[in-house]
């Protein structure tokens, strides 16, 4: 998967993002901190994601674990 593609991906899954890191924190700004770590940690480990593997989960997954 190309960059611009996978960063559009995340983008397009921002607001789900936040509601499933609100019901964690309680709290919107430590939702969007969650939020812009999981951002973080997607695009540093982007070569580890596979192709043709739900995205949305995979990225679920890395918010709940750095929760």
């Amino acid at each position: 998967m190309k960059t611009q593609e996978f960063n559009k991906k995340l983008i397009d899954i921002k607001d789900n993002l936040k509601y499933f890191a609100f019901s964690f924190v309680s709290n919107e700004e430590e939702a969007n901190d969650l939020v812009q770590e999981t951002f973080y940690k997607a695009i540093s480990n982007r070569e580890k994601y596979v192709e043709n593997v739900n995205f949305k989960a995979w990225v679920f997954t890395i918010l709940k674990n750095t929760f």
